[in-house]
């Protein structure tokens, strides 16, 4: 079984050797009852350069056995009719032709070169002309040059090497940067980056920089993205693949893990595949490749849908809109909007305060100015809250409900004014806690339900008379230990019609969607879909609220002191 996924998929029954399940860039879940596949870095759009796969998905495979025993890395021509293929038991590369576009059911093994003991990394220039390898027997990087493009027959070796012995003594992967000045190598000690101040000309070659991969020892591939903006690393000391994000493109320096497939042996149902030697995602394509040392087959895999979150159909990135620092925020925590949109709400989980912004325009933030701040004091019938910068609002503005982090207990508080919370009395105490430790809550829009979120575990409590939490029932409660995984939730939001609950996590910088088919009731809520929240690192992401439409979301950042607003397809 496989377990854990927050990536959503089915593998297609292509041959007998095959069984349905579903791959996540993290970890998998096995299912045949879905159709529905993975985020690989969680980007909207079609599958493309940027690095993820996502949609109804279908899988071949291709032995070679009697081509190499040790296939390693590959290379596939942006149109898919060629693919390159180092084999480092007879260090040779092997070519071949793809009848049918990127299908390596359709390969044809056409001629072979070789290209230095061992060969393991494979690049080649996206007209043909030059291709880059690297061999860890030697510790060397050697280039080609092609007499006639794409013809590994017609390869010269150009007597330009550069030994990264003395850096890495495992280099197995090598990729190059499209205009030929950088290259990267996979390796050992991680991944590294070296210059070519003449651009293809490897005698120009100095040492750049060094990115450990802490995820795994033994880093086996790197490939970018066409932006370079994400880059994954193939590990074979966990049989992984991860993906990595970088605030400055191509620059390997500040880059914040985004994803990872799980072991890939969990990928293939009915196979085996303990040693994956190699991996390509073709730029601009719905197709990445693994080859495995141990099973000596290629796989394929190919993406044909897509979506993002709002559909619910399955996940994508979310689209940054704009920000606004927070400024003299410490730790800001919640946030909530008027339902016109022309102001909001922010708690500070430092300074105890609650802020009210006013908006220029509807729902925009980025020149939202503020309107005053109260000190959050926060009393029940004798108890004053510790941590009570969990909030929320009535639809009219006239009630607003704090929850204490550290007791769970909640009290409710009326506004004199509507929506002015410098006019707050106290009202009630709900005669229960909720769960300690709670990150979040929110009612729904009728003032029935209360939902909170505790670990992994939504919980809703339900009300006789709305917005009265006296009258507060038994919780019920949906865990999602499958695709959270052990990622604690840090916000909770639900639609207006109860139909879909969404949660956040700060560890994955992700909304995970689900759908209750019964509305307001947990125990129907099944995972619906995910999204990956672009451009933010993976900092405690704590705050979460969405437009009533379901088209605009809004979250808060405690490291950066920022409120962030995206778009969504709707939902």
């Amino acid at each position: 079984m496989l377990t854990n996924s927050n990536f959503i998929g089915q593998y297609g029954q292509v041959t007998t050797e095959w069984s349905g399940g579903i791959i996540d860039m993290r970890t998998h879940h096995a299912s045949k009852t879905e159709n529905r596949i993975p985020n690989y870095a969680g980007v909207s759009g079609a599958v493309d350069e940027n690095g993820f796969l996502i949609g109804t998905y279908t899988g071949k495979i291709l032995e070679l056995g009697l081509v190499d025993n040790s296939p390693t890395n590959m290379y596939v021509t942006n149109d898919g009719t060629k693919m390159y293929l180092a084999g480092s038991n007879n260090s040779r590369i092997y070519q071949y032709t793809l009848s049918t576009p990127f299908d390596i059911s359709t390969a044809q093994s056409i001629s072979n070169a070789s290209a230095g003991a061992g060969v393991s990394g494979i690049y080649i220039k996206s007209d043909g002309t030059k291709m880059f390898v690297v061999n860890p027997g030697t510790d060397v990087v050697n280039s080609y040059t092609f007499g006639v493009p794409w013809d590994i027959t017609t390869i010269v070796n150009d007597n330009k090497t550069y030994s990264i012995g003395a850096l890495d003594t495992l280099p197995y992967g090598i990729t190059v940067h499209p205009d030929g000045t950088k290259f990267w190598t996979a390796g050992s000690s991680g991944i590294r980056e070296f210059i070519m101040s003449t651009p293809w000309d490897l005698a120009t070659t100095s040492y750049s920089k060094v990115a450990t991969i802490p995820q795994d020892t033994s880093p086996r591939s790197v490939i970018w993205n066409s932006t370079g903006t994400v880059f994954m690393v193939l590990g074979n000391t966990n049989d992984i693949i991860y993906a990595y994000s970088v605030p400055t493109a191509w620059d390997i320096t500040n880059r914040v893990l985004i994803s990872n497939t799980g072991t890939m042996n969990n990928m293939l149902t009915n196979q085996t595949s303990t040693n994956p030697t190699g991996f390509y995602f073709v730029p601009g394509t719905k197709n990445f490749y693994v080859s495995d040392a141990s099973r000596r087959a290629m796989f394929w895999f190919t993406s044909n849908a897509v979506d993002q979150l709002g559909n619910g159909v399955n996940g994508g990135r979310l689209s940054f809109s704009e920000s606004l620092i927070l400024s003299g925020f410490a730790t800001p925590r919640t946030v909530q909007f008027k339902p016109d949109g022309t102001a909001f709400y922010v708690s500070d989980n430092t300074t105890n305060v609650i802020r009210e912004y006013s908006c220029n325009a509807p729902w925009t933030i980025t020149d939202a100015t503020v309107a005053q701040t109260v000190p959050i004091q926060i009393k029940g019938t004798s108890t004053q809250f510790a941590s009570a910068t969990r909030f929320h609002f009535s639809n009219d503005g006239t009630d607003v409900f704090f929850s204490d982090f550290t007791t769970g207990a909640m009290s409710r508080y009326g506004l004199r004014r509507a929506w002015d919370i410098s006019t707050t009395y106290f009202k009630s105490t709900a005669p229960s806690a909720i769960a300690t430790s709670s990150n979040g809550f929110c009612f729904s829009r009728d003032g029935l339900s209360l939902y909170y979120i505790s670990g992994v575990t939504f919980f809703r409590k339900t009300m006789t008379n709305p917005w009265d939490i006296t009258t507060l029932s038994a919780a019920t409660s949906f865990a999602d230990s499958t695709y959270l995984g052990a990622n604690t939730l840090t916000g909770v939001w639900v639609s207006q019609k109860g139909e879909y609950l969404y949660g956040m996590t700060a560890a994955t910088a992700r909304i995970y969607k689900y759908k209750m088919t019964t509305p307001h009731n947990l125990t129907t809520a099944t995972f619906y879909s995910h999204g990956y929240i672009e451009d933010i690192s993976p900092d405690p992401l704590s705050g979460l609220f969405m437009h009533p439409y379901g088209d605009l979301l809004f979250v808060t950042d405690q490291t950066n002191d920022r409120l962030y607003k995206f778009s969504l397809n709707g939902g």
